[in-house]
């Protein structure tokens, strides 16, 4: 008999574990896909790597496996950290998309969640890295960027969509976030991966076992 869950992806392993750490009597599908029950819902979990292309191919090697293991995907939450390209949105603040946009083309949909903010969500798939990039996109109508989304939804094949994510960063340095903005490469990934790791605990956790509790 098939049974169906929600398959929640997110890039890093800084913003799965905490997901995995709330989940309950977890099954290990392979390296990266895990099944369990998050606040009574059968949820898989998926860490896809970074980039759109790295996305979509590790969703649809999921969407095989869990299909081929007796699991229907019913809906796809792509979720994890985001930078803002607008000043009102602060680090910790938690967005879902209203629209999604690759590179800046065509406009996608998606399923706003109730209580969450809706916003325009560009996928690009290189960082943002300077003001420039930052304003140019935020001129176009881009409230966050991130590196994941698009990818996740054209492997969705029509699947019901939703893009859920948490502030992490102002898109392109932001001079008063000295934490991430200071030190050598390898330490402010470090600090990032730390933040990503709180704020994923702190906000993407509750938000999603209330989403997928909804979605009952």
């Amino acid at each position: 008999m098939t049974q169906t869950l929600t398959l929640l992806v997110g890039a890093l392993a800084a913003e799965t574990q905490p997901v995995l750490a709330a989940m309950v009597h977890r099954t290990k599908i392979y390296r990266g896909l895990y099944v369990g029950y998050l606040r009574g819902s059968r949820v898989a979990i998926l860490t896809s790597g970074i980039g759109p292309s790295k996305a979509e191919y590790a969703t649809r090697e999921a969407m095989n496996s869990l299909s081929t293991t007796g699991y229907s995907v019913e809906r796809i939450v792509s979720f994890g950290t985001c930078g803002s390209l607008v000043d009102e949105l602060k680090i910790g603040d938690l967005i879902c998309a209203e629209s999604l946009s690759l590179d800046g083309g065509l406009d996608r949909p998606t399923e706003i969640v109730g209580g969450l903010r809706p916003v325009n969500v560009v996928t690009v798939d290189k960082a943002v890295t300077t003001n420039l990039q930052r304003e140019l996109l935020a001129e176009r109508g881009f409230h966050v960027c991130e590196m994941e989304a698009a990818g996740v939804i054209k492997a969705s094949n029509g699947i019901p969509f939703s893009v859920v994510k948490v502030i992490s960063d102002a898109a392109g340095g932001d001079p008063e976030d000295k934490v991430i903005a200071k030190g050598p490469r390898p330490v402010r990934i470090a600090r990032f991966m730390i933040r990503a790791r709180l704020l994923s605990a702190a906000h993407l956790v509750p938000a999603l076992g209330k989403l997928v509790v909804r979605a009952l």
